[in-house]
Parts: C-alpha cells; sequence; structure tokens
C-alpha cells in the first residue's frame, strides 16, 4: 500500500533518483606502507591556490603541497620530490585528471 502511494505521489517521482547505486566496496588493506597511494586536488581555495593531496592507503598518512596551477608541469616536481624522500610506490591512483595524464 506505501509502494502504490509512493508511486503515485508526484513530489515522490520528482524527487527520485531512478540511478540504482552501486554499494561501496573496500580496497584491499596493501601488503606494506608507501606501495599503494591515492592522490587529488582539493580547491581551489580563497587564495586561488589548490592543494594536492597524495594519501598512503596502508597508514592513510597524507602528503600535502599547494600549487599554483592545476597542471603536469606543477605537479611533477612535487611528485619527484615526495617519491625522492619517501621513495616509489607500486601504484598510484588518481581520478585521470588533466595534470594527470600528462
Amino acid at each position: 500500500m506505501v509502494a502504490d502511494v509512493v508511486d503515485e505521489c508526484i513530489a515522490c517521482k520528482v524527487s527520485f533518483d531512478p540511478k540504482q547505486r552501486e554499494p561501496i566496496q573496500m580496497t584491499e588493506l596493501p601488503p606494506h606502507k608507501w606501495s599503494c597511494l591515492a592522490s587529488d586536488f582539493f580547491g581551489p581555495l580563497p587564495s586561488g591556490e589548490y592543494l594536492l593531496v597524495i594519501v598512503d592507503e596502508y597508514s592513510r598518512f597524507p602528503e600535502v603541497e599547494i600549487i599554483k596551477f592545476l597542471s603536469a608541469s606543477s605537479v611533477i616536481p612535487i611528485f619527484d620530490k615526495v617519491f625522492s624522500s619517501r621513495g616509489i610506490p607500486d601504484k598510484l591512483k588518481t581520478d585521470n585528471e588533466t595534470p594527470f595524464q600528462s
């Protein structure tokens, strides 16, 4: 009876999202620290800058660097700096945004 009432409700039909969402799945814990990283941008900040966030998926430790432009020429030196101090990971996950594609 409730399903019938909801099916007839125009406001319910307008606000209902028909796309079926997949359940969230946890990723497997990497075998050791700094073997699998995830990276993305945060911003723009009020100053116009962005934060490049690199997270170790094993320890959840974040590396955060400030960048002025979303470009490969500004991201590559930061990855060089972070990887030279912490080591090169086995895997780096990104959302394939333009700076990560270069």
